[in-house]
């Protein structure tokens, strides 16, 4: 993580929460347990925190446990980061079904806790598949994730 990153800790090797978010997502379901054999500043543990995991963490150093249990301690204030491949989409969506339900399971699935990045998501189905679900019916899916102001 950026040394000038504002949720930075004294930790040498922090890692962005983004990063561990899309491994607890893709790799664990909630209520699942996951285990961080080297918390360090407790990124893991953070992100298992706001995601419905129960984390454990072992560090041999006392600093950086009492670092992860203050982090935890922390009011949520969103993610420091998203992993960019969470607003990827892929080029082969090509059945119709498939691509409704895959968008709109990588919606609720990865983008849960970013929906500031969902029209950017959005955006890049459109880019790609626009005509083809114009031809399948399937431009209503867009007015679902359009929020009117």
């Amino acid at each position: 993580m950026h040394y000038c990153n504002k949720n930075r800790t004294k930790h040498p090797t922090q890692k962005p929460e983004g990063v561990f978010e899309r491994i607890i997502l893709s790799a664990s379901n909630e209520g699942d347990t996951v285990l961080d054999p080297f918390v360090g500043s407790g990124t893991c543990l953070r992100v298992c925190q706001q995601t419905n995991r129960k984390g454990i963490g072992i560090d041999i150093n006392p600093e950086y446990i009492a670092m992860s249990q203050a982090r935890l301690e922390e009011v949520f204030m969103g993610f420091d980061s998203i992993d960019e491949r969470m607003k990827r989409v892929p080029n082969d969506l090509n059945d119709a079904q498939i691509r409704i339900e895959y968008i709109e399971n990588h919606i609720n699935w990865f983008l849960n806790n970013h929906p500031d990045a969902i029209a950017e998501y959005l955006d890049e189905v459109r880019a790609k598949y626009y005509d083809k679900m114009e031809q399948s019916g399937q431009l209503w899916f867009f007015d679902k994730y359009t929020v009117s102001v």
